[in-house]
This record gives C-alpha cells, sequence and structure tokens, in this order.
C-alpha cells in the first residue's frame, strides 16, 4: 500500500473514531517509527485534522468535508465546489 492510501485510510479511521493511538497506527498500518513520524507530521501538520494529546494520541479535529475522500468527484453539494462544479456538470 502507498503512503497516501495509508493517509487517506488513517484519516477515515481517525474520523470514524475520534481518537487513536499511534501505537494502534502502527499496528494497524505496519509501520516503522520513522514511517508513523511522517503520518503524524503529515496528519497534524499538512493536513490538519487532527492534534496530538500527551504525545500518544490523535483526536480528530477536521470535519467531514476536510479530507479529499468526503466527497466525490462531481458531487455539487459541496460548499467549496458551488460554481466551479456547477460549470463542469453542464
Amino acid at each position: 500500500m502507498d503512503f497516501v492510501a495509508v493517509v487517506d485510510q488513517a484519516i477515515a479511521l481517525l474520523r470514524q473514531r475520534g481518537r487513536i493511538t499511534y501505537g494502534a497506527l502502527q499496528l494497524q498500518y505496519g509501520l516503522t517509527e520513522a514511517q508513523l513520524a511522517v503520518l503524524k507530521d503529515e496528519l497534524l501538520h499538512a493536513q490538519q485534522v487532527a492534534r496530538d494529546e500527551e504525545g500518544r494520541v490523535l483526536v480528530w479535529t477536521g470535519d467531514t468535508a476536510s479530507s479529499p475522500s468526503a466527497s466525490t468527484p462531481g458531487d455539487t453539494s459541496s460548499p467549496h465546489c458551488h460554481s466551479t462544479c456547477s460549470s463542469l456538470s453542464s
């Protein structure tokens, strides 16, 4: 599985559960310490969908529209997609 797929799945899991330990992410995706560190950076800083709690737990801070998988291509119901998507679906 490539890294982007792991990020997407981790976001979905975090959104669903609300909180998850770093150890659980490591076990779930078979990550090394270095890979876990990159995943934490991605979730905390790049995607900004979580916050760190005591260096052990990720806590979901995003909303349902904060990840690319939250809306499908051609979905014009998203408020961020109103004018652009409307012109694309015409």
